[in-house]
């Protein structure tokens, strides 16, 4: 069963808000299955973390981009930096497309319940294929009794993985905007540590994982960028605030 909410008037304003509350009343109800995975315990790149280091140092030393839950927020507010740049540029959205961009932020990562954690790079047709059916079955799960919100939800995903439509083309490049930032915090850190007297043990043996982040992976990322990102001036402008652009 979905969880109830506060129905109210939504507006576009707050229909992201109402939809993640919705999701996480669900995912901490009875009615959330013990097969699927929470979202809230699911890290993030894991690929890249130490065996050796736990769990809780890896989400401290990397911030909130590296907990599923807290990582839907932070596309949210890359969505909004987006859009808000976009404003004048060659290519336009409207406000419903505007809202699109936003609702899909804060659910896009709903089927890594289900599906797990795949890196970008790693996905393959089938993998975003999957992913888009499963984010409608729990789409209809969590908001079965709020048919409004369930509407949205399910526009938003059909531009989920989906680089034949505008909202989904500008999506991906929401996504690696948010990539290439983590990878250049993965590299700050790296500093920090090369600069810092008596390293701790936890430190040393992340070093050379955030450096591979900070410097082989942020490449990847912005060279994507660069190719892709052209016709978006929220690309150029995170690029100047982080001194690359």
């Amino acid at each position: 069963m979905g969880s109830r909410i506060e129905s109210g008037n939504f507006t576009p304003q707050n229909i992201p808000f109402a939809v993640h509350r919705a999701f996480l009343l669900w995912e901490a109800s009875p009615q959330h299955p013990n097969n699927l995975k929470k979202l809230s315990s699911i890290l993030r790149w894991e690929a890249q973390k130490p065996k050796s280091i736990s769990s809780e140092y890896w989400e401290k030393t990397l911030g909130a981009d590296i907990r599923d839950t807290t990582h839907l927020r932070l596309t949210y507010g890359i969505s909004c930096f987006f859009l808000k740049h976009q404003k004048g540029a060659s290519i336009q959205f409207t406000s419903e497309e505007e809202d699109i961009v936003k609702l899909l932020a804060i659910t896009h990562d709903w089927p890594e319940a289900i599906l797990g954690d795949v890196p970008a790079a790693s996905k393959s047709e089938e993998d975003r294929t999957q992913e888009r059916i499963q984010y409608g079955e729990i789409a209809r799960v969590v908001l079965q009794t709020e048919p409004v919100l369930l509407e949205k939800v399910l526009e938003a995903g059909e531009h989920l993985n989906n680089p034949d439509t505008k909202v989904g083309r500008a999506f991906t490049v929401i996504e690696h905007i948010g990539y290439l930032r983590l990878c250049l915090l993965a590299g700050k850190k790296t500093d920090e540590i090369s600069n810092k007297k008596g390293q701790k043990n936890e430190e040393f043996a992340i070093f050379f994982n955030l450096f591979n982040m900070g410097s082989r992976i942020a490449g990847e990322e912005l060279k994507w960028l660069i190719k892709n990102g052209r016709e978006y001036p929220a690309v150029q402008q995170f690029l100047k605030a982080w001194k690359m652009g």
